[in-house]
């Protein structure tokens, strides 16, 4: 048996590192004709922006005809009733919606067939497929007539709400903040939330024990006893009591003017805590974000290709007009009397050399 195991394992490596390797190969080859051209368009982005703004908006008008039906109406049975009668109403326009993305789908499935799934935009194009599957699964809920339909109803809409997002991706700028937010949320975001926690769990923890101790002496009228019980009666409530007092859902200086009754000591170290949390933690983790944030803004390597490639270009056609200007006579060609003429004469050729990183002495 160990003789197999050994035999099988580097036979599942060699397998699993070949199909890596195949995997990470595959390229999808430049799309050619009139449907690739088309989806690529200008035009098209448009189209799918347009309509994808449109539907947000119908969705913002059918939540509030939503709200107001289940406000004005008596009991469930009713509310039922009318609220089928909304979806009926607002039935055409999301057909309507629907067939264009589903058209738009079945484009894109035509022109990169299932390199669709794992090309370059394969997150917002997985992304795009199940909110469409939803919205059809929607649809097809919708014909029924019992009230459990209407549950799976409000559930899939809730999905038409992220509709909005798929707009993102047509903007650089939106789709660029919103890669920083995920790309900080993801790890950065939940040992945030861990060290938040263990350093007001150990105040908390601390003022606990305190308090413990200034309620058992007699010094502090029922009142103050109270407000204690209140803001530091156990961990939990004194580490609401520290974040409320530190992130503004509180005012500091109610749980401030408590401790100060129970000694200068306590009321210290509540002031300490405020002002470390805010001065040394906040700004910490506000650094932190910033750095996970200019990592994700940086752009890739083909973006950085591209953009060498525009200013190649502009440089090209700057170049082709200066040669133009040089070319008095207009005959193609520039002797060295009319270049050191004109870099004698005018101080933006000079200027342009300089730009560039050349100096006159290597210009001639």
């Amino acid at each position: 048996a160990i003789r197999t195991q050994n035999t099988w394992v580097p036979l599942v490596g060699q397998t699993c590192a070949e199909w890596i390797t195949w995997w990470n190969g595959l390229k999808e080859m430049q799309r050619q004709g009139p449907v690739a051209s088309f989806v690529r368009s200008k035009v098209f982005e448009a189209m799918i922006i347009s309509v994808i703004i449109l539907n947000g908006i119908l969705t913002a008008i059918e939540t509030d005809m939503e709200m107001q039906v289940l406000v004005s109406s008596t009991n469930s049975t009713s509310a039922s009733t009318t609220l089928a009668n909304v979806y009926s109403s607002m039935a055409v326009p999301e057909y309507v919606f629907l067939s264009i993305f589903c058209v738009e789908l079945m484009l894109k499935l035509w022109v990169h067939r299932w390199f669709y799934f794992i090309n370059k935009d394969a997150y917002w194009n997985i992304f795009d497929f199940v909110l469409i599957i939803a919205a059809c699964i929607e649809v097809v809920a919708s014909k029924w007539r019992m009230m459990s339909s209407f549950r799976i109803i409000r559930l899939l809409r809730i999905s038409r709400l992220l509709n909005v997002f798929r707009a993102v991706r047509f903007f650089k700028e939106l789709r660029l903040m919103l890669a920083s937010l995920i790309g900080c949320a993801c790890p950065t975001l939940l040992w945030s939330l861990i060290l938040l926690a263990f350093i007001v769990h150990i105040f908390g923890l601390t003022f606990v024990r305190f308090m413990t101790r200034a309620l058992e002496t007699d010094d502090l009228d029922e009142e103050t006893r109270g407000d204690i019980m209140r803001l530091f009666g156990s961990v939990f409530e004194a580490m609401m009591t520290l974040w409320k007092a530190s992130t503004g859902g509180d005012d500091w200086g109610e749980a401030f003017e408590i401790l100060r009754q129970t000694g200068q000591w306590n009321a210290a170290l509540f002031v300490f805590f405020v002002f470390f949390f805010q001065g040394a933690i906040f700004n910490v983790m506000t650094g932190i974000f910033v750095e996970k944030a200019m990592h994700a803004a940086s752009p890739t390597m083909e973006e950085q290709v591209q953009q060498k490639c525009k200013v190649d270009f502009e440089d090209s056609e700057e170049l082709f007009k200066v040669c133009q200007a040089l070319d008095d006579d207009g005959s193609g060609d520039i002797s060295f009397e009319e270049f050191m003429d004109y870099m004698e004469h005018s101080s933006q050729f000079s200027s342009w050399f300089e730009l560039h990183g050349l100096n006159i002495k290597n210009a001639q």
